[in-house]
């Protein structure tokens, strides 16, 4: 595909066809700072298992992912080892996370054979097989994709600790 310009558009060839092999990229190379717990978020217990591996089991799941790349934190190798790997198919790469989210991702990138990529934060484990089928076949018509779900919950304005509206 060209632009108006003549230059090639890379960004928008060949998505005429359906994708139907990608590959999931989940990060988890976060020092887990702002959290302040005594571990880092991703790897904190929900019903017995680690959140990155309710992430991880989303993903595991679909025909539509041949693979998935754990992003991690070098520092959190042991975490990695005892609370990820048991529990990580087989088609699991790991890679050692960058000193930033964007590096940590571009590494993940680097690791991936599939031409569709999903990219997901590992604490995050509520992504639904339905969300993720849909931008699954969102990626099939555009060249990225950014899901995002309507709000429920209530939001509040504040300042100075009062509550000074609710939002629409």
């Amino acid at each position: 595909m060209r632009t108006s310009a003549g230059k090639s558009n890379r960004l928008n060839q060949n998505y005429n066809t359906v994708l139907k092999d990608f590959s999931a990229i989940i990060v988890a190379a976060g020092s887990g700072n702002r959290f302040k717990g005594e571990i880092p978020k991703q790897y904190m217990a929900l019903n017995g298992k680690a959140l990155i591996c309710h992430s991880l089991e989303r993903f595991a799941c679909l025909d539509e992912v041949h693979n998935i790349v754990i992003v991690y934190n070098p520092d959190h190798e042991d975490y990695l080892q005892n609370h990820v790997k048991p529990f990580a198919p087989e088609n699991t790469t790991y890679i050692k996370g960058g000193k930033t989210r964007s590096e940590s991702v571009r590494r993940g990138l680097e690791a991936v054979k599939t031409s569709g990529v999903l990219i997901h934060d590992a604490a995050r484990p509520f992504v639904s097989e339905p969300l993720i089928k849909r931008v699954c076949e969102a990626l099939s018509k555009n060249s990225a994709v950014i899901p995002a779900i309507p709000i429920i919950d209530t939001i509040k304005k504040i300042e100075d600790n009062t509550v000074q509206h609710t939002e629409d």
